[in-house]
């Protein structure tokens, strides 16, 4: 990120800054926005492969607190495991105890499947979310 901002004409603050990513790109997505929380502003988190490392991405958010303005996106496709939709579920709540009511959205898919198709369906949702 700072060499993308010493290249480019950008607005470095948080409140302009996103990370966005699905499958393993979502799961970092949430840890790189905990981790760097002064950087980064937006989260969209598409699918989260929390079952990489559950029990590391569950304490983190649980034992960090977030930024008054954080705004996160949640995506998943009910058609992508009983055991992501279940780990998907439970971590929504654990967001929803950290973030205003207003800055966390969650949306489960019923019929979506675990692919850039369903991923790109959902991108203008998540960008529209985030600058309202």
């Amino acid at each position: 990120k700072p060499y993308i901002d010493s290249l480019y004409r950008t607005k470095p603050e948080r409140e302009y800054t996103a990370l966005a990513g699905s499958s393993l790109g979502g799961l970092i997505s949430l840890y790189g926005g905990i981790k760097f929380a002064d950087t980064f502003g937006f989260l969209g988190v598409f699918s989260p492969a929390y079952w990489i490392n559950k029990t590391e991405i569950f304490e983190l958010v649980e034992n960090s607190d977030f930024q008054p303005k954080t705004k996160i996106y949640t995506l998943m496709g009910g058609q992508e495991g009983a055991k992501m939709v279940e780990q998907f579920e439970e971590m929504n709540i654990l967001l929803s105890k950290k973030l205003n009511a207003e800055n966390l959205r969650t949306k489960l898919q019923p019929k979506a499947k675990h692919n850039e198709a369903f991923w790109r369906s959902e991108f203008e949702a998540m960008f529209k979310f985030f600058v309202e």
